[in-house]
């Protein structure tokens, strides 16, 4: 089954919150220059839903412009001499590789 498909089968929703309760920011108080509280819920419409799909779907569906400041990091830190990705194979073995 293609990825795509995968990321069909769930729907996702994402709301702005407050920060809960139960989050462990709330020790510091409100001592923070910017912060963002987000919720999600999943449906999962084949009730096959699990962390290891939540993640992969997660780093796989990033906004573009994170893909564009990802490459123009793989480029400066190789002409700089570091080890870079050698592109979508590697990622894609992280990620078939990837347990919670």
């Amino acid at each position: 089954m293609q990825e795509a498909d995968k990321h069909e089968r769930v729907v996702e929703m994402v709301m702005k919150t407050e920060m809960p309760e139960s989050s462990i920011l709330k020790k510091y108080g409100s001592t923070f220059d910017y912060v963002d509280y987000y919720q999600s819920s999943f449906i999962d419409k084949e009730q096959s839903i699990d962390v290891d799909k939540i993640v992969k779907m997660f780093f796989t569906s990033p906004p573009k412009w994170v893909n564009v400041l990802f490459t123009l990091r793989n480029k400066v830190v190789g002409f700089l001499g570091l080890k870079t990705p050698d592109g979508m194979a590697e990622r894609q073995q992280q990620l078939d590789s990837f347990k919670c």
